[in-house]
């Protein structure tokens, strides 16, 4: 079993990977932990060092392109089951979908999978544990974005 917040979770701890490209002479150091990336950046970005076209249908960013890094103000995920079960439909295995915006964080759970799940709203920068759910609260903002996270995957 894994712990509450961590691998294979929709927290932080569980979807939070370092990403970390070495390419001497081709790319400064540098640690950012203010600006959003993915692991979907990895291929445009590895394509741009190593001067191939990015696919424009590609999803992901060049990392070392500071203004499409600082530009992007959102991403999403989702946390499937261990066992995927059906390769050609996602959704029969979907646990939960989460979508960062800027510092807001919405989780939504999927209620064939989760059926006693509730929306999760954290503040990320005041709050980077996940341990106050704010969704109450904040009734416009979790529906807001929710209807984005809805438009990324529906």
């Amino acid at each position: 079993a894994y712990a509450p917040k961590s691998k294979r979770s929709q927290y932080d701890g569980g979807i939070r990977t370092p990403i970390m490209v070495h390419f001497p002479a081709h790319i400064k150091p540098q640690r950012d932990e203010v600006n959003l990336a993915s692991s979907i950046d990895l291929v445009p970005t590895t394509m741009a060092l190593v001067g191939l076209p990015t696919d424009a249908d590609l999803p992901g960013i060049n990392l070392t392109d500071r203004a499409q890094v600082t530009a992007r103000d959102t991403l999403y995920g989702e946390i499937l089951e261990h066992d995927i079960q059906s390769m050609d439909d996602p959704k029969t295995s979907l646990m939960y979908r989460w979508v960062i915006e800027k510092k807001r964080k919405v989780i939504v759970p999927n209620p064939a999978r989760v059926p006693d799940g509730v929306v999760e709203l954290y503040d990320l920068q005041q709050d980077p544990w996940e341990e106050s759910n704010l969704a109450q609260q904040n009734a416009a903002e979790v529906k807001r974005l929710t209807a984005k996270l809805d438009a990324w995957w529906p």
